[in-house]
């Protein structure tokens, strides 16, 4: 039973199986509209002996959409809960305003006669362009951004499932993938899906036509946002694949790569393969002159804790995607001898985070060489407001949080204030909003 709309009636399908033998039903990319009950079994059917998937209920209020039967996500792939958009005639509507969720949504195994990944219900529609996507001369100098625009979320090797095979490389704001050999990929160790409204750079080997595929999964997963670092975001980002496999990660929340002691980008630590986004300038490369790692603990036995490390070159392995120099990527693999490794850094005031505040900030500093340090806190006046810190500090990186509050214990009104870091041979001074 595939490609029907059922609509209207008490019971959709009704199916019964007389006792003592096998009925093996196959149900695939149909529309069960507005029943009683969608579809009706007799008796419960044995799991092996039916086929349910890529199907659309919608049914009366209060009405039951499927009778006998408990679907299983895993074994009933494509089970939708929703109004199927058709017009009088059943025909699933495809306007500038409204796009059925009966198009390209059925078994992906199976193509509509015109190329296009199969429809849900008795009625395909092939005139649908607006999804379908072509490269051509593909400029290695341009990135090319196509909307993801399927409401249900789905992972790259699925949407892209028609061309996965020529696909070199997959590029969202937050995170990249890219083909190493066959089927080798490089990617961070979990794989995030497509989510609805978003912007997907891809490239291939050779001109091909898509459509997206059938999406195969229903909640959004996104990658997470750091905390505890602030960076600018640049147009486009250099993937950095760090290898923690080494490194004892008890506590360790999130990495900040720093590139002549400003932060060009961080990442949350989910895993022992995570991937950094390198926001860097034009012309701007990462070398061991002026990287460095910034390393952010927290525990409840261990409230905040940074530690930086520093890496040869060897260590920092520059690639191309596919040969191609304008895809650059860096792998850099952390040992565990690495994070006991001398830094030589210089004296530096990184910006607070969060910023806007309120009522706390984290302002973190980095000492080349044991100092003397004072650490201040004025409003746009120039009038002192708190004294964070004054005395000797050992070398390294170093945080204070500012509770929003001055040297009487009172809350600060919203507005833009200066920290003043000073030591012996140096004096720096940022900006940084509270906002209540």
């Amino acid at each position: 039973m595939r490609n029907n709309t059922f609509a209207n009636n008490y019971k959709g399908v009704y199916i019964q199986k007389d006792s003592g033998h096998q009925c093996y039903t196959d149900i695939h990319n149909n529309i069960f509209d507005n029943h009683h009950e969608g579809l009706s079994f007799y008796s419960t059917p044995v799991s092996s002996e039916l086929q349910l998937s890529y199907n659309i209920f919608r049914n009366a209020s209060g009405s039951a959409s499927i009778v006998g039967y408990t679907v299983n996500p895993l074994s009933n792939p494509g089970i939708k809960y929703v109004n199927p958009q058709l017009d009088t005639n059943y025909k699933p509507i495809w306007n500038a305003t409204v796009k059925s969720p009966c198009i390209d949504a059925g078994d992906p195994i199976m193509f509509d006669s015109d190329g296009t990944p199969s429809d849900i219900g008795c009625y395909p529609i092939f005139d649908h362009a607006i999804d379908r996507y072509k490269f051509l001369d593909q400029d290695p100098d341009k990135y090319y951004w196509i909307g993801y625009t399927l409401k249900d979320s789905s992972l790259p090797q699925v949407a892209l499932a028609s061309i996965w095979n020529n696909v070199i490389m997959v590029k969202t704001k937050d995170w990249c993938m890219s083909r190493v050999h066959d089927n080798i990929w490089l990617s961070a160790s979990k794989i995030y899906p497509f989510n609805y409204g978003d912007m997907v750079v891809i490239t291939t080997r050779n001109n091909r036509t898509f459509h997206w595929g059938a999406p195969s999964i229903t909640n959004p997963d996104k990658k997470p946002e750091t905390k505890h670092f602030e960076f600018p975001a640049k147009l486009d980002y250099i993937p950095v694949y760090l290898d923690l496999k080494e490194v004892n990660m008890s506590s360790l929340k999130e990495i900040g790569l720093y590139v002549n002691s400003i932060c060009k980008g961080a990442v949350v630590v989910t895993d022992s393969l995570v991937q950094l986004n390198a926001n860097l300038d034009i012309d701007e490369a990462i070398t061991s002159d002026n990287v460095e790692f910034v390393f952010y603990y927290e525990s409840k036995n261990q409230p905040q804790e940074l530690k930086s490390i520093r890496l040869t070159n060897s260590k920092l392995n520059k690639s191309f995607i596919d040969g191609n120099a304008a895809y650059p990527y860096y792998q850099v693999s952390i040992k565990g001898s690495d994070m006991n490794a001398p830094v030589n850094a210089v004296t530096s005031l990184n910006q607070n985070f969060p910023n806007p505040f309120n009522p706390t900030t984290t302002i973190s500093y980095n000492l080349k060489e044991d100092a003397k340090v004072a650490l201040d806190i004025y409003n746009i006046r120039g009038q002192l407001v708190k004294s964070l810190q004054s005395g000797f500090v050992t070398k390294g990186l170093h945080s204070v949080i500012w509770e929003g509050k001055d040297t009487a214990g009172n809350s600060c009104a919203s507005g833009v204030y200066l920290y003043k870091m000073t030591t012996n041979d140096t004096s720096i001074t940022h900006k940084m909003m509270l906002l209540k």
